[in-house]
């Protein structure tokens, strides 16, 4: 499937996430320079609401503000759907990483989460599906 962007189509290749709550979120690529990306569809049962697609929006819109959070690339709405594009990176969720951390480095993402939902709860968003295999750890 491609979604089309205002510049730019994206690939979905495969699900990262399956039925969320709010959102679901895919693997793409960019169709303009090969490079991968996350798609996150807002859930069909909630883009019949106006109020919905605006706050999915909105987090979209807000979000290049802030620090500890990835910047969606894009914004996109068209036949009743609404998507985010963001950068991808390699990583694991917590939830499947916390096995192999240390209590160290659980209590340093730990404070990093916490930054990053103060960051966002100042800016107007609350993340209303916040648990361990939505957030994404890396080696750094």
């Amino acid at each position: 499937m491609i979604i089309k962007g205002r510049q730019y189509e994206y690939e979905v290749l495969s699900p990262l996430s399956k039925n969320g709550r709010f959102s679901n979120t895919f693997l793409g690529i960019d169709q303009s320079n090969g490079r991968k990306v996350i798609l996150k569809q807002l859930h069909p049962r909630h883009t019949a609401s106006a109020l919905e697609i605006r706050s999915f929006v909105k987090e979209g819109s807000l979000q290049p503000e802030l620090q500890n959070t990835l910047v969606p690339l894009e914004l996109i709405t068209a036949n009743n759907e609404a998507w985010q594009v963001r950068p991808y990176f390699e990583g694991e969720d917590l939830r499947s990483a916390m096995s192999s951390l240390s209590p160290e480095q659980k209590l340093d993402i730990f404070n990093k989460v916490l930054m990053a939902v103060k960051e966002l709860h100042e800016s107007g968003i609350v993340h209303l599906d916040l648990k361990p295999s939505n957030i994404l750890v890396n080696a750094d």
